[in-house]
């Protein structure tokens, strides 16, 4: 019986590791799930808003804080037209456990597709599909309105604004989340039906390591 070399046995060996890690989602820091993928990055690099400003997020207004506790820094704004929400920790630690268990809150659905309570960020979809209005929490009487992700009521009789939409379809903003080093990233979907992944999300610690 021949016998095989050992440093062909050794090479095998690296190439069946290697398949072995490729093949494992979770352990490369990638959890699929059916209406999310979150990605948890190792990164020793403290972030702040001005790194996600440098790839081209536009900031926007802050996310009600009590939503998002011992985040330092809490906003979302837009990055290649798709919203994006930000939340700076002071330490990755943190970032991975209070900071993830706030994106999942902000990400989650019920049995039905739909946003489950206290979601933040919500996007209204008609019956047929099409897009409404953004951040609608609940119906309002007439002559209010919420402005933005803090909840500020504005009188309509006096700025004569138009009575807010009724939202009849509510789903979560956000459907994808990265976690890189201190920070959180909770990311729209590529699609208008909410259900796509995030490019984002996906090439986010590429754009911020060019």
């Amino acid at each position: 019986m021949n016998k095989i070399p050992f440093f062909v046995l050794i090479a095998i060996s690296s190439i069946s590791i290697g398949l072995v890690s490729c093949g494992g989602g979770e352990e490369d820091g990638v959890i699929e799930e059916e209406n999310r993928t979150i990605r948890i990055i190792e990164d020793s690099r403290i972030f702040s808003l001005d790194d996600m400003k440098g790839v081209g997020w536009k900031k926007q207004h802050e996310l009600v804080p009590s939503e998002y506790p011992l985040a330092l820094e809490k906003y979302w704004g837009y990055l290649n037209t798709k919203e994006v929400g930000v939340l700076i920790y002071s330490s990755a630690d943190e970032a991975k456990s209070q900071g993830l268990d706030s994106a999942k809150q902000q990400t989650s659905r019920g049995e039905d597709g739909k946003a489950s309570e206290g979601v933040d960020r919500i996007s209204c979809r008609h019956a047929q599909g099409q897009s409404a209005v953004k951040n609608i929490k609940k119906n309002v009487p007439i002559k209010y309105a919420y402005n933005g992700s803090i909840n500020l009521l504005l009188d309509l009789d006096d700025r004569n604004i138009p009575e807010a939409p009724i939202c009849p379809n509510k789903y979560p903003t956000y459907r994808d989340i990265t976690i890189i080093g201190n920070m959180v990233v909770m990311c729209e979907s590529d699609g208008r039906n909410l259900s796509e992944p995030s490019t984002n999300c996906a090439e986010l610690s590429t754009w911020l390591s060019e």
